[in-house]
């Protein structure tokens, strides 16, 4: 695959078409959010834009100047979106919080002579990194001097578009990013806004006294806690795979037959099948311990459940366990079990205790974070509770979406867009392990799929 030439048409801040209240000063971040100290996230929309060949040069400033409005509007709407990281005390602890001052986030328009088709299937992280996002920010000039926010819209010379929206995941997740940018989709289109943002932290606080009622130290890395061991390979490719409605719903019913007529949802079928696969294609030995790491959202769990427009890091750490070679040897449902466990556990008292664990361990970080869960580990994200499809902005609906793949050892679950009920799946493994997934994933499929009582 040739490098893709990307020339920089415009960078500019994009304000709020109106000035928020000033009664709207700062939002202290939450625990949750502090998570993501220095942590960045991005995902990206293509777009076969079939029009554009045919635009005008005019044409195509009028959509970006309708673009950068429709923006100016929306965050009106999401105004902490517009303004910036800053620190205080609190209470003798110094804490991060977002300071709503109106100053904007970063547009971006970059054009190349490229073909869209050039990306092959969006698998090549390294390519998308650094030629269809903005730059990774410079903090030289300390935390407040960039944008929460950054878009780039780049136009292909085919006539496809790639957006990209990425910033600090310290104000965000996944879910708060999704709303924004179905927002802003809504208010280009001239539609109704249909979800109604909430940035009130306190929801998130700990109880007072904290009441820690679990162990939470294999899911979250206490400052003065060993890190967990790991192979730090970065020698990795990504490969997408397909499972279809039909297969899912096979999947489905054999586990009801076979495990005590229970419904397993989609999530824990797919990481059963994904956490075995690569624990085969690794070649793992029999007695190692390998962990399985997974979010949980944690909107609906809590109680009473977070408003729908919540705006912030409502995800938690998800985290199952076993020995290499009894989910290399047992059949699939021994894996989906586990994980089906393990999310069952994350209920309000659970999520509680995590929330006060963070006020009792402050510098609380994430083993994900910390050991990049590669090998022998493995992470897993989910897309499919999510409206990505919804992303319309006069280009159409997107042909692809694709998150940032920064290591070995993550999978992200995709839907078919537009959605029909199959799904894509992304795996990111050492190049010397890929070449394996796929024909183990398609046969442990097929014969978990089957009435052979042989299960790979």
């Amino acid at each position: 695959m040739s490098d893709i030439v990307v020339k920089i048409r415009e960078s500019s801040l994009v304000r709020p078409v109106e000035k928020t209240s000033p009664t709207r000063s700062t939002i202290p971040l939450s625990d949750l959010d502090q998570l993501y100290y220095e942590r960045r996230s991005t995902l990206l929309y293509f777009y076969n834009n079939k029009n554009y060949n045919n635009s005008s040069s005019l044409a195509v400033d009028d959509h970006i100047h309708n673009l950068k409005e429709a923006l100016a509007k929306t965050l009106v709407l999401y105004y902490p979106v517009a303004g910036r990281l800053s620190r205080a005390e609190n209470g003798g602890e110094e804490r991060l919080e977002i300071k709503c001052n109106d100053e904007g986030v970063l547009f971006v328009v970059g054009e190349t002579k490229s073909h869209i088709e050039d990306l092959g299937d969006f698998t090549d992280s390294s390519l998308l990194i650094s030629n269809l996002i903005p730059p990774t920010p410079d903090y030289s000039a300390g935390i407040s001097s960039f944008p929460l926010f950054v878009f780039q819209v780049t136009y292909f010379g085919c006539g496809g578009v790639c957006l990209s929206v990425g910033g600090e995941h310290l104000a965000f997740d996944g879910h708060s990013a999704i709303n924004f940018i179905k927002s802003w989709s809504e208010i280009f289109r001239g539609q109704p806004n249909t979800i109604t943002p909430y940035f009130d932290r306190t929801l998130l606080n700990p109880r007072n006294p904290p009441k820690i009622m679990f162990d939470h130290t294999k899911e979250y890395q206490l400052p003065n806690q060993p890190k967990l061991s790991i192979v730090d390979e970065q020698n990795f490719k990504v490969v997408i795979l397909k499972v279809t409605k039909d297969q899912l719903n096979k999947l489905k019913n054999k586990a009801k037959e076979l495990v005590n007529n229970k419904h397993f949802s989609t999530f824990c079928i797919m990481s059963g099948l994904i956490w075995k696969c690569a624990c085969i294609a690794r070649a793992l030995p029999k007695n190692q311990e390998t962990k399985l790491f997974f979010n949980v959202d944690g909107r609906s769990r809590l109680q009473p459940p977070l408003p729908r427009g919540y705006f912030g890091n409502v995800v938690f750490e998800g985290m199952a366990e076993a020995l290499a070679g009894d989910l290399q040897s047992k059949p699939l449902w021994y894996a989906v079990s586990l994980v089906h466990e393990s999310l069952m556990r994350r209920d309000d008292d659970y999520l509680r205790s995590v929330i006060d664990f963070f006020k009792v361990n402050p510098n609380t970080k994430r083993h994900r974070l910390e050991v990049q869960c590669r090998c022998p580990n493995f992470a897993i994200n989910s897309w499919t509770s999510f409206a990505l499809d919804e992303a319309d902005f006069g280009w159409g609906l997107p042909l692809g979406i694709c998150g940032i793949t920064i290591n070995e050892g993550r999978a992200s679950i995709y839907d078919d867009i537009p959605k029909n009920g199959n799904l894509c799946v992304h795996i990111s493994l050492q190049t010397h392990h890929i070449k394996e997934i796929e024909s183990i994933f398609m046969r442990v499929l097929e014969q978990s799929c089957s009435d052979n009582k042989i299960i790979y």
